[in-house]
């Protein structure tokens, strides 16, 4: 996989365009949004605790628009079955 970020780096100063595998690059997003999810908007923890659920926590609590919500749930469902991720995900917002 991919190499992740230095202690230097967060997940948004570091480019995806380092990846050359469509996998790689859906991963470390989600992986990536769910550290952002838990970080910055209080979603909940833990193993038990998926995704969706994250974003359901953040669609609650927060003011984020419809799109940018609608926008995260498609990175998950993608990450499940991407086809091709860098458009299937872009093409559909």
């Amino acid at each position: 996989m991919g190499a992740a970020p230095s202690s230097s780096q967060t997940p948004t100063t570091y480019s995806y365009t380092q990846y050359t595998n469509d996998f790689e690059l859906v991963i470390r997003a989600t992986k990536d949004l769910e550290h952002l999810l838990e970080t910055q908007f209080g979603a909940p923890a833990g193993k038990n605790v998926g995704l969706h659920d994250k974003i359901t926590h953040v669609e609650e609590n927060t003011n984020l628009s419809k799109r940018t919500i609608g926008q995260m749930r498609r990175l998950v469902t993608g990450m499940c079955s991407p086809t091709n991720p860098r458009t299937y995900l872009l093409d559909t917002y």
